[in-house]
């Protein structure tokens, strides 16, 4: 009698479904995250900065000669801008880019020992001018409309600090705001290019920003004031703030470090009110450092409505991640960074980017890479729509913010692997009706059965 093998195909499509979200639930808990595309040929790569519509990350290679710049789409696809033949600087200080990404500024020490600051424009990589800088400027900001440059001096000689308004094109000073009360930390001008915000401060090591000799030192002391540029008077003086940030809608956030509470405050003023508490104010808890043996760096920075906390630190490597030491070979050091290893010595080098809504103050998306060591760099769009890293081994990686699994990945191997196993149930169900339909075709023979009388017992 032939038997029907009843539910083996219900049975199938069910095993290969759970399979197939089986491996989709693990896929998604282990596999990292990866960005949109990557960057690993271009050899000491620096970030400058995104252009105002976050369509274009514009990139420098070689800080010293200023050699390339080049622009990279959302996309990835690379377009060179200019090659800068200008003579090579024999030290890097620093460099600043204009809020529209239109001029750049180089400054450091030609061969001849004269230090100088470089104008370039980014969109022909002519040279705008060459304005020879005093050896104590430690800071340069851009005006909104680029025609002013602020310079900040540190205190030297006994001279306190102070910051010199510069033209652009003639290079003459136009005003000076002096005795300022500590270094300068960083330089702001309001949107329509009348109100200076300066932060001053010390017991800071403005290059380093690490946590123990920043927020986390009680001998540090950090001061913003607001200077009106056409009187050049002293508008509103606020202590313990520091990372000062201007918005579209002439606001500025100001950020404090709570450190008996662990809190990170920010705090959002109008740029002209000279009284006042502040218009809104937002916490949330950061502590710090990653590891108890290693100093974090951080430093706030504003994207439209997303404040960014950028830190970097060291944490306790595991044993797995300790096994790229062993070897040196470029795959292996591929195979290592994917699976989030680092070829360290017992501690493994963290990157983190976190990101919140400067109006809820809610998280809304982290970024963390590991690496042999650190140097990592991270810049966001305008709007908080993407994100570029620049690896201390010169890798450059562009991320779309909201962060996203790799959905792509994550759905083909699930659905290989339930097709896999689909097609072993289905081969298996074949197998069984082949061997039942042999076994119905097969005829019966006729059997002899001799029954046999029990004879009677006698007694």
């Amino acid at each position: 009698m032939k038997t029907k093998p009843i539910g083996l195909r219900r049975q199938a499509y069910l095993a290969a479904g759970l399979t197939g979200a089986a491996m989709a639930l693990v896929l998604f808990l282990i596999l990292p995250y990866e960005p949109v595309w990557t960057s690993s040929n271009d050899r000491g790569v620096e970030l400058l900065g995104f252009s105002s519509d976050g369509r274009r990350l514009l990139t420098v290679e070689d800080r010293w000669k200023l050699g390339t710049i080049r622009t990279r789409d959302v996309t990835g696809a690379v377009r060179t801008i200019a090659v800068i033949q200008e003579p090579p600087l024999v030290h890097f200080d620093f460099w600043r880019l204009s809020s529209d990404a239109q001029v750049l500024a180089h400054v450091g020490k030609l061969e001849s020992g004269q230090r100088v600051a470089r104008l370039f424009d980014t969109t022909s990589g002519n040279t705008l001018k060459v304005m020879p800088l005093a050896p104590d400027v430690s800071s340069l900001e851009f005006s909104p409309s680029r025609l002013t440059l602020a310079l900040g001096y540190i205190p030297s000689e006994g001279k306190p600090a102070k910051i010199e308004l510069v033209d652009a094109n003639t290079g003459k000073v136009t005003k000076s705001f002096n005795n300022l009360p500590d270094s300068i930390l960083a330089i702001r001008f309001s949107l329509d290019g009348t109100t200076l915000v300066v932060s001053t401060g010390h017991g800071i090591n403005p290059d380093s920003l690490t946590s123990n000799s920043f927020v986390g030192s009680s001998g540090t002391h950090t001061t913003l004031q607001v200077y009106d540029i056409p009187s050049g008077q002293l508008r509103r003086q606020l202590d313990q703030v520091f990372a000062p940030s201007v918005l579209q809608d002439g606001r500025m956030i100001l950020f404090r470090y709570d450190a008996s509470q662990q809190k990170l405050i920010w705090l959002r003023y109008v740029v002209g009110d000279a009284t006042g508490a502040p218009e809104a104010e937002s916490a949330i808890t950061w502590q710090q450092p990653l590891h108890p043996k290693a100093a974090q760096a951080w430093w706030p920075q504003l994207s439209g409505t997303n404040v960014v906390l950028e830190s970097w630190g060291y944490d306790k490597a595991t044993n797995w991640q300790k096994l790229c030491s062993t070897m040196e070979a470029g795959w292996w050091m591929n195979l290592c960074r994917y699976l989030g290893w680092g070829p360290t010595q017992g501690l493994v080098a963290v990157q983190q980017m976190k990101t919140y809504d400067v109006t809820t103050g809610k998280a809304r998306y982290d970024v963390t890479l590991y690496s042999p060591e650190l140097g990592c760099t991270g810049l966001v769009a305008p709007g908080g729509k993407a994100i570029a890293w620049s690896s201390a081994g010169r890798r450059l990686e562009y991320w779309e913010a909201p962060i996203q699994p790799p959905w792509f990945l994550i759905m083909g191997i699930s659905g290989l692997s339930a097709a896999f196993v689909l097609l072993v149930l289905r081969l298996r169900r074949w197998h069984i009706r082949r061997r039942e339909a042999r076994l119905v075709s097969t005829p019966i023979e006729a059997q002899n059965i001799i029954y046999r009388r029990r004879s009677t017992p006698s007694y």
